[in-house]
């Protein structure tokens, strides 16, 4: 996932600067349905804007745009408990955007962060004051299908085996007729071993 990083400038009245341990992502939607009110749009509003507003990402059918790290309180939740435990994604629903596609890159977001972070809750902004948010999802009926697409993304993550970092110049070796009948990685090699890597090197 391409994160496009364009934080608030650390001066700004809507970046507090106060060092957070996120225990939970709240999903948001901008509500804005202007035609153009992108992830772009977006960051560039709330770089200039003197509100006490502010949140970690935007995310829409082409980009996810970062403002604030996550380990920075944002003001998104709308009560202090909200802001100051919980990454702040808020899903754009533009007049002409691909609706779906947003909630797609939105839900491959989060299952980044499940797993870069260990959180598993994702609440909605009505979780923490009652606002009707996020409308698109609510209005739905599809809140807990796209929590359930966010989990499913998440356990493909964490299913992919990441291959050891040796194992190119392993194939490299068996490519250039090294005959290497065990992979062992991360075994400790023996003196003999490393003598009869040396001839072989030397091709005595």
């Amino acid at each position: 996932m391409n994160i496009i990083e364009d934080f608030i400038p650390s001066n700004r009245p809507n970046r507090p600067g106060v060092t957070i341990t996120p225990t939970s992502i709240t999903v948001h939607n901008t509500g804005n349905t202007n035609k153009g009110a992108d992830a772009a749009m977006h960051a560039s509003y709330i770089k200039s804007t003197n509100d006490k507003v502010s949140w970690h990402y935007t995310v829409d059918d082409y980009n996810v745009i970062q403002h604030i790290p996550i380990d920075e309180m944002a003001w998104h939740a709308g009560c202090r408990k909200g802001n100051e435990t919980s990454i702040g994604i808020e899903i754009c629903m533009n007049q002409g955007i691909n609706m779906e596609m947003a909630e797609e890159n939105a839900q491959q977001l989060i299952a980044y962060l499940m797993a870069k972070t260990s959180i598993t809750d994702i609440k909605k902004h009505q979780d923490w004051t009652g606002k009707y948010c996020p409308a698109v999802l609510l209005k739905e009926g599809r809140w807990e299908q796209f929590v359930r697409g966010c989990f499913c993304l998440f356990e493909e993550k964490k299913n992919i085996k990441k291959e050891h970092w040796a194992k190119i110049y392993y194939q490299l070796l068996i490519n250039r007729g090294m005959v290497i009948y065990e992979e062992r990685f991360d075994d400790p090699i023996t003196r003999g071993e490393l003598f009869a890597i040396l001839c072989r090197m030397l091709e005595l």
